[in-house]
């Protein structure tokens, strides 16, 4: 095994034995003339199958980057403005649950680029005590997009009005999630794969839930 690979290696064996249950890693930097992909620990808690490097794994919330770039190619093939309000782009059940948030003057306020960055004052439906607690007596439940904007309305009134101020959140995602699908009249899934995922040959991912798995 090469030195970077060596080192890369015993970096990930070091990381599982802190605790962790299992670990990929893959770097790719020609220049440097390094081209790893290892992985140490166990593919799940509890069990003994070893994790590989080809094993699939939850991107979370890396998810955002598929979705922001997803808005930056609509936007740059003139399918819409990032600072467009994101009313126009959604259902109308979906702006009538917006409309009628405490705090929100005017939805126009919630535009494409302050939903993306974060400074849309929406509340985050994750933290809300109410939502965790529906959410552990239905664990297998999954969730609706509509219903992650439903339970966000409910968790309380905005943060802070549009564009004043900065909090991390889903829910901002979800809402631009519902917005691409309408505008182009497909499943977030496909259009993941239309305009990221084909293009980039990133054949081994998928929109869990949604599709069916890829890769090995």
């Amino acid at each position: 095994m090469a030195p970077a690979a060596s080192l890369l290696q015993s970096t990930l064996d070091r990381y599982v034995a802190s605790g962790c249950t299992g670990v990929i890693l893959a770097v790719e930097a020609p220049s440097l003339n390094v081209i790893f992909a290892g992985a140490s620990g166990l593919f799940e808690r509890g069990a003994s199958k070893p994790l590989r490097p080809s094993d699939p794994f939850r991107a979370a919330s890396v998810t955002k980057a598929i979705t922001a770039a997803s808005v930056v190619r609509l936007a740059a093939s003139g399918k819409w403005n990032l600072d467009d309000p994101i009313a126009p782009y959604l259902q109308p059940q979906v702006v009538g649950q917006l409309q009628g948030m405490h705090g929100l003057s005017s939805v126009d306020a919630l535009t494409i680029r302050r939903l993306l960055n974060h400074t849309s004052g929406m509340p985050y439906y994750f933290v809300d005590e109410q939502f965790q607690a529906r959410v552990q007596a239905e664990p297998t439940k999954c969730w609706r997009p509509e219903e992650l904007v439903e339970a966000a309305t409910k968790a309380g009134p905005l943060a802070f009005p549009p564009g004043s101020d900065f909090s991390y959140g889903d829910t901002g995602y979800v809402l631009v999630g519902l917005a691409i699908e309408r505008l182009l009249g497909v499943p977030l899934a496909d259009a993941y794969r239309s305009l990221i995922f084909n293009p980039l040959g990133m054949n081994a991912t998928f929109l869990e839930w949604h599709e069916r798995r890829r890769g090995h």
